[in-house]
């Protein structure tokens, strides 16, 4: 719907800023292009999903522990949201745009810990922490 409005309001647009004659022949061959009740096909923006683990060095889960993505290759915007592990210490981060990230995890009483992990479109990636207490 969103891409009919934008294509009408162009085409207005044009037939009042060309020289008569002209606008309506641009119309003319835009409108070939989709015809009625057809969009323009959009190409979805390429992601992937994420499932961690958070664990002690001894296997406990750790609960509220936070990632972050230190570097990523991915193209797109990465989402703002940070998720935080749940009791099990379990994350899980949807919608990352594909790349090879860097994520740090940190939680409160523990050292922080990094690893590199590859997101493919479509895919979801896991990986376990095994967080050292903290010094």
């Amino acid at each position: 719907m969103l891409t009919r409005i934008l294509l009408v309001g162009f085409l207005v647009l044009w037939r009042a800023a060309a020289p008569v004659g002209l606008g309506l022949l641009a119309a003319a061959g835009l409108l070939g292009a989709c015809s009625a009740g057809e969009t323009a096909p959009i190409a979805p923006a390429e992601r992937g999903n994420l499932f961690a683990t958070i664990q002690a060095l001894d296997g406990k889960p750790i609960a509220d522990a936070l990632m972050l993505v230190r570097s990523t290759t991915a193209k797109d915007p990465v989402p703002d949201l940070a998720p935080i592990s749940n009791t099990k210490g379990e994350l899980r981060w949807g919608g990352l745009p594909v790349g090879t990230y860097t994520m740090e995890v940190a939680a409160r009483g523990y050292a922080k810990s990094e690893q590199t992990i590859e997101i493919v479109a479509g895919k979801t990636a896991s990986a376990t922490y095994k967080l050292k207490p903290a010094d």
